[in-house]
């Protein structure tokens, strides 16, 4: 009979052996441990040495934790089970307009007058002799005649009106079963994904690179 040394046997002589383990955060790290014992307690271990182990398996956690990281964050999403369509859309209207005017008008009028003044005037003279006061001794009338010529205007001025512009913002969201699926198919998609197990999955890892899963 051949003597094997299994996972469970090297850490109960190094309690340490799986600290170098590395696990996506707000894993429970016992509950990986504990099930890593449990399921490779009965096979054997492919390092027997245990710091080597220990070495090893750092090594191979440090590369394999993206994967498990993304594989726990699915584990993690919120999300309506028997909906399949789920769509945010926001519009943005905007509304332009202007109004231009343009108004010019002009009005006016010529206008001429004529004016003619007449003047007469009246001299007269007395002798140093008489005492019978002035005689008139002639007339004289002047004309004064013009004519006066003027143009009325008025000019409008021009008149422009610009309307603003104006923008709205507006979301929604629709949702649903857009029919390619049916309800009780997506209810049976669920159960598949609430059956899988990330702890599963490294341990499942953890035999295929550590263990000879001969028994």
């Amino acid at each position: 009979m051949k003597s094997t040394l299994s996972l469970l046997g090297l850490y109960r002589w190094n309690p340490k052996l799986l600290d170098t383990l590395q696990l996506p955060s707000g894993l429970n790290r016992e509950a990986v441990i504990s099930e890593l014992l449990l399921q490779c307690a009965e096979v054997e271990i492919l390092y027997p040495d245990p710091d080597f182990l220990s070495t090893a398996v750092g090594n191979w956690s440090t590369v394999m934790l993206p994967i498990w990281t993304k594989l726990y964050a699915t584990t993690q999403l919120e999300y309506d089970p028997i909906s399949n369509y789920d769509r945010h859309e926001e519009w943005t209207d905007t509304n332009t307009g202007s109004m231009t005017g343009s108004s010019q008008g002009s009005s006016g009028h010529n206008s001429q007058s004529t004016n003619n003044d007449t003047t007469d005037t009246q001299t007269g003279r007395t002798g140093f002799n008489v005492n019978e006061g002035m005689q008139p001794s002639g007339q004289q009338r002047s004309t004064v005649q013009g004519t006066v010529t003027g143009t009325d205007s008025i000019n409008d001025s021009n008149e422009t009106q610009t309307d603003s512009s104006s923008t709205s913002k507006r979301t929604g969201r629709a949702w649903g079963n857009i029919g390619v699926t049916t309800s009780q198919q997506m209810i049976e998609s669920e159960r598949s994904v609430a059956s899988y197990n990330v702890v599963q999955q490294i341990v499942h890892d953890f035999q295929d690179r550590f263990c000879i899963m001969i028994y």
